[in-house]
């Protein structure tokens, strides 16, 4: 071929066999995730200046450049950090709303409302002994009820915990990926080439960073570097990661710092906030059902201190619940009950006591109490006074009454009224029907026996007066509750979890019918379309098909004039 030049050809050859590899490569990834599309870029090689003018020396290559639309992707990653929120928010919380939303008898509200039949159908036959172990069966389903569900809604705010902590670890890997990319695309690029691949594996990770934690990402300079930030903090500067880890406050509740530093984070995006934002929202309800546990405790131990048993008024009496020493003077006594450490604070009372004596007489006392200022040495000192009673305070801090011999003492009105309106007794564990102090340790107590059911009002089997109060407690209205009875406020909680539950999941499906579209708009961006490469790659088959023949011919041209001029 001497004196004929097939530079031009070989370049045809040279920009088709590129543009081949180009078509592969992207025919190879189309299913690979977050792959950008490529295409190479032809341009005109430098001319040759010759007498007559300027003459073409073929094609070249100038480039192989990613098909990408960086504020479509930048949108893309936005709306990935929100369906992440969205999506674990409604998953938590929808696993919380279907135990607190159970209809079924087996359901929190079906134990209630059993319980409270169970105390109507007392209430009508006392006297009946299928009644009495009915009721008492109730009452442990129904405190089993609080422990389970309590459980459960704590089980699930604590491992919350553990979740994120493996998040935060997935973005701690991630953030040191993103630096180390910057570095490999700043050495590649430097020199004068394209990082696509690269690029694509960092954008990758940026997308799942959103995911996790609602990370931002900017072009940081013209060097391709990708900045990236969380919650307006940065995560990963030019090839300098920093690491994110997880504490836990003083409610045990996760929280999100930068090593080192003291502030949280506050994320409103991304997987890791969404379930920050679910374990807000468990711990509300944990605190909840805890109250309602709490007054129902109160409220039927209240009531049932304030009955007469089955088997007849009382003729030795301890509580429960013993006042403690907080001023130290080894006298547990001497402390005011409001601030003796009792389970449930007591209120300003007027006692009722009954005392029989051995001739069947009936005499009642009102002791009128006031927890602010007096302490349990006061009560059992106006219940010695009474004729046939002794009460003593023990250095535990146990209230003791026993009644002389032939006489019996009770804390009813027989008239149906509130004997106990502060709750001392209730408070000290007199007589009661629960124990625990609320939902977690909630248990029927050790002393409950169908005989010992204080469900009168009165002496005798007969009376269920004190019964059918227990199913008032549904329908009562406590301040503690919020006005509501103990049935209404369970409704509350259960509205709220649903409500919640119902606009959460609105969220996570609209926020994924925003992703889906995006997605879409950027795959008909950058996304591999098989009818688009089969038809370049005919093309660059086309091209090459005719560089060869050109040279084909110029290589006959060469030996034509060679056989000429020999």
């Amino acid at each position: 071929m001497a004196g004929l030049d097939a530079s031009i050809g070989l370049s045809g050859l040279l920009a088709s066999q590129r543009g081949m590899d180009v078509v592969g490569h992207n025919i190879a990834n189309a299913s690979t995730p977050g792959f950008t599309r490529q295409s190479v870029e032809l341009v005109s090689a430098n001319p040759t200046s010759h007498p007559v003018g300027q003459m073409g020396n073929g094609v070249r290559v100038a480039m192989v450049r990613q098909v990408a639309d960086a504020f479509l992707d930048g949108r893309v990653r936005v709306a990935e950090g929100t369906q992440g929120y969205d999506h674990a928010l409604a998953q938590r919380l929808g696993e919380i709303e279907g135990v607190l939303g159970d209809t079924s008898e087996g359901g929190l509200g079906g134990l209630l409302s059993g319980f409270f039949s169970a105390a109507d159908a007392l209430g009508v036959t006392p006297d009946d002994p299928s009644t009495r172990v009915t009721f008492l069966s109730s009452a442990a389903r129904l405190a089993e009820g609080f422990q389970n569900t309590a459980s459960f809604l704590e089980a699930s705010r604590a491992s919350v915990t553990g979740e994120v902590e493996g998040l935060i670890d997935e973005v701690n890997q991630l953030a040191t990926q993103v630096a180390d990319l910057n570095l490999a695309i700043l050495n590649v690029e430097g020199s004068g080439q394209q990082a696509n691949d690269l690029r694509d594996q960092r954008g990758v990770a940026a997308r799942r960073l959103a995911r996790l934690v609602g990370a931002q990402t900017t072009a940081q300079s013209s060097d391709g570097a990708l900045k990236v930030t969380v919650a307006g903090r940065i995560l990963v500067a030019g090839t300098r990661p920093r690491a994110l880890e997880v504490q836990q406050d003083a409610a045990g509740n996760a929280r999100i710092h930068f090593a080192g530093v003291a502030s949280s984070l506050s994320l409103d995006g991304g997987e890791v906030g969404g379930l920050l934002a679910a374990q807000q929202e468990t711990a509300g309800l944990v605190g909840q059902v805890d109250r309602l546990a709490q007054s129902v405790i109160r409220e039927a131990n209240r009531i049932h201190a304030t009955g007469v048993p089955g088997s007849g008024p009382y003729t030795t009496l301890q509580t429960t619940l013993g006042a403690q020493d907080l001023d130290l003077s080894g006298d547990p006594g001497d402390d005011p009950l409001a601030a003796a450490g009792l389970g449930f604070a007591p209120g300003a009372t007027t006692l009722t006591v009954n005392v029989t004596d051995p001739g069947g007489a009936l005499s009642t006392t009102q002791i009128a109490l006031d927890p602010a200022v007096d302490g349990l040495n006061a009560l059992a000192a106006a219940l010695t006074a009474l004729p046939g009673l002794n009460a003593s305070v023990s250095p535990s801090g146990l209230l003791t009454i026993n009644a002389a011999a032939g006489f019996a003492f009770d804390f009813a009105d027989r008239g149906g009224g509130d004997s106990d309106p502060g709750g001392v007794l209730a408070a000290l564990g007199a007589a009661p029907l629960f124990q625990g102090s609320g939902a977690f340790d909630m248990a029927v107590a050790a002393g409950a026996s169908p005989q010992a059911l204080a469900s009168g009002l009165g002496p005798g089997q007969s009376d269920g007066r004190n019964a059918l109060r227990f199913s008032g407690i549904g329908r009562a209205e406590f301040a503690e509750l919020e006005g509501e009875s103990a049935q209404g406020f369970l409704a509350v909680i259960v509205s709220q979890a649903g409500q919640a539950t119902k606009v959460a999941e609105d969220r996570s499906q609209a926020s994924a019918r925003v992703l889906e579209q995006l997605e879409g708009q950027r795959e008909g961006v950058s996304g591999v379309s098989m009818e688009e490469e089969v038809a370049n790659m005919i093309r660059f088959q086309r091209g090459f098909e005719a560089a060869s023949r050109y040279l084909s011919v110029l290589n006959g041209l060469s030996d034509e004039l060679m056989r000429m001029i020999g």
